[in-house]
């Protein structure tokens, strides 16, 4: 079971210093002290990581600090077993199986089954989200005259989404969608609606029951190089 939560932060920066120093500044005899006082497991478990793999105590260390602090490793890993490719590693920890590849003594990939855990591989929360429809009435609600998109994301991973995120779901899902708009939903009433599922009119705003901003702050528009950009309104 985990003691602490802020030490392992506190190592992990202490080990990224240490690599980018070329070795100086971190005693290994105290970065074991921490992970022993910090973690139950360590001691059960570092002798394992460090024989199989043949690593230096400060390298199992770094390797025992990533298991833990990226990759889920919570509790004693039992077994550590070595791979069919070079320097490839299988840990199991508890009922945790990783695949664990090493690169100059140091994990280079962590993959749990199929998917790499470490480095987080990044995704677009716009394009993993689910497309959902809903009728277009006309004024009074009797006859469907089209048909809108949008998509649900919290108000966190919008702010989260990068310039090719938002570039690629303009230019992949919403353009030649043919909704009368898509829009962008955010868990706090506010998102982001492209104009007849156009990639190159985007409103950000507060958003009606009906997917429209409903009163629109600023707009989103992409230059000649499909670069975006925002700007509030006055």
């Amino acid at each position: 079971m985990k003691k602490f939560s802020v030490l392992a932060v506190a190592t992990a920066v202490m080990l990224t210093l240490n690599a980018c120093s070329g070795g100086g500044g971190v005693n290994t005899s105290d970065l074991s002290e921490n992970l022993k006082a910090e973690y139950e497991f360590y001691e059960d478990s570092i002798g394992t990581i460090k024989s199989t793999m043949g690593l230096s105590q400060e390298e199992a260390d770094s390797v025992f600090t990533i298991l833990v602090t990226e990759c889920g490793v919570d509790e004693k890993t039992q077994y550590v077993f070595k791979g069919n490719g070079d320097n490839a590693y299988t840990v199991w920890a508890g009922l945790l199986q990783l695949e664990v590849t090493l690169k100059d003594n140091a994990v280079d990939t962590v993959m749990q089954g199929t998917e790499q855990i470490y480095p987080a591989v990044h995704k677009n929360p716009l394009t993993q989200a689910k497309v959902k429809t809903a009728e277009v009435m006309n004024g009074s609600g009797t006859e469907e005259i089209g048909e809108r998109a949008y998509i649900e994301i919290s108000k966190e991973d919008l702010q989260n989404v990068t310039q090719e995120d938002f570039k690629e779901f303009a230019d992949t899902v919403v353009k030649d969608s043919g909704y009368n708009w898509f829009t962008i939903v955010c868990n706090d009433g506010t998102g982001i609606c492209f104009v007849g599922s156009m990639e190159n009119v985007a409103e950000y705003g507060k958003i009606d029951n009906e997917g429209r901003t409903e009163e629109v702050i600023g707009d989103i528009t992409p230059d000649n190089s499909g670069v975006y950009t925002y700007e509030e309104r006055k």
